[in-house]
């Protein structure tokens, strides 16, 4: 009786951690890409509409999605299962930091991603463009490596600049390399998935990549969160 308590009890369990996370998942992909979607069921619109609709990916995706680790986070630290209220207060809470992080990251993207693309497409024209291809992906996979944990400093040292924060990330990616390379296959295996699976990144394809960033360096992070 009470082995098959235990089975019920961790099956609800499951299944409500489960509703917590297609619910986040709805939070930030609801407001960041329903502009997109209504857009893309019109035709012959003018160009200058779709550049409008990526005005809320710019202002809320990323923010959503630091909204959505620090709501995992209280998930996994203290057990509270709030959802609607706690997301739009740690989304309120970290905007700022969260905006600038966005400003970063597509300065970052397009200077970089430019620089990969123009030395690959003069790569047959010598030594110096192979030289740069390479050292623009190298640069390029040691950004995403600490990208990758940026949002986790920013919710677990929410007193922290975002400069300091950002600093931590690089801290915490090397400082525990393989976890950090176990993350980032995690994430493109989600990726792929997400690209591959129809309907899965409506219903849970940001959440559970989120929950998955999360839960593989629980310890490191928390260790020194409780200590602080």
């Amino acid at each position: 009786m009470k082995t098959s308590q235990r089975i019920k009890e961790k099956i609800l369990n499951f299944l409500d951690y489960l509703f917590r996370l297609v619910m986040i998942n709805v939070l930030i992909i609801v407001p960041s890409f329903s502009f997109i979607f209504i857009y893309s069921y019109f035709e012959n619109v003018q160009d200058i509409w779709l550049y409008i609709t990526l005005i809320p990916v710019l202002l809320y995706f990323i923010p959503g999605i630091v909204a959505g680790f620090a709501c995992v986070k209280m998930y996994e630290d203290s057990g509270c299962t709030g959802i609607f209220k706690e997301f739009f207060q740690f989304f309120k809470k970290f905007y700022v930091k969260s905006l600038i992080l966005t400003l970063i990251v597509v300065v970052s993207g397009l200077l970089f991603g430019n620089s990969a693309i123009y030395f690959y497409s003069q790569i047959s024209y010598g030594v110096i463009n192979v030289i740069g291809f390479f050292i623009s992906v190298s640069v390029i996979l040691v950004m995403l490596f600490a990208v990758i944990h940026i949002p986790l400093s920013i919710v677990y040292f929410e007193n922290l600049r975002l400069i300091d924060c950002i600093k931590t990330a690089f801290l915490m990616a090397y400082k525990n390399i393989w976890k950090t390379i176990l993350m980032m296959i995690s994430l493109i295996i989600l990726i792929l998935i997400d690209t591959t699976v129809v309907y899965f990144m409506a219903i849970i394809g940001i959440s559970l990549p989120i929950y998955v960033l999360v839960k593989i360096p629980f310890r490191q992070y928390i260790t020194i969160y409780r200590k602080l």
